[in-house]
């Protein structure tokens, strides 16, 4: 996958890292082939009309990966390109812009107010009745999944060895 000259380098490896445990999960049959699926990256354009749409500066982490894949799902979450980023669904507050969720739909990811830091919206009232919010990063996020993935196929790499090695010493 080619990095292009203007994203952070840590969002495009992580990215390529994420990418490579996506593939060989759905390859080993732990995934199904169809279960993840990236975007050609969005243009410069693209990123400036929303930014001007929703009058408000993303965060570079996000906008970073907007220039590697607009649009991204694995599995357990989907993060919004520039075409469904916003939708808003009763869950996250007005004040807020969606980017992405889980595919249980028990969490969102969205944008502040001020672009300035993402969080996890949950579906159920805290004490006070407003949505449970968990502030968070984009790269943060990135990283979590991407360890996850890695974490995940690393064991389907041990299981694998241990079958071959228990069958090289069968007779």
């Amino acid at each position: 996958m080619k990095n292009p000259d203007n994203v952070n380098s840590a969002v495009s490896e992580r990215f390529e890292r994420i990418m490579k445990a996506c593939v060989y999960l759905c390859e080993k049959g732990i995934y199904p082939r169809d279960s993840y699926y990236t975007n050609p990256p969005a243009t410069e354009e693209e990123i400036a009309e929303l930014e001007s749409r929703t009058n408000q500066k993303l965060p570079d982490h996000y906008t970073d990966f907007l220039r590697i894949s607009n649009g991204f799902k694995f599995v357990h979450f989907e993060i919004y390109g520039t075409r469904d980023f916003g939708k808003n669904d009763g869950i996250v507050p007005d004040d807020f812009i969606t980017i992405g969720k889980s595919s249980d739909g028990a969490q969102r990811l969205a944008v502040s107010p001020a672009g300035v830091y993402l969080c996890y919206i949950y579906p159920y009232p805290s004490p006070d009745g407003t949505f449970v919010k968990q502030p968070t990063l984009f790269r943060t996020e990135m990283h979590k999944l991407m360890t996850t993935l890695e974490e995940e196929a690393e064991k389907q790499r041990q299981k694998e060895k241990n079958e071959s090695g228990r069958h090289f010493g069968r007779r």
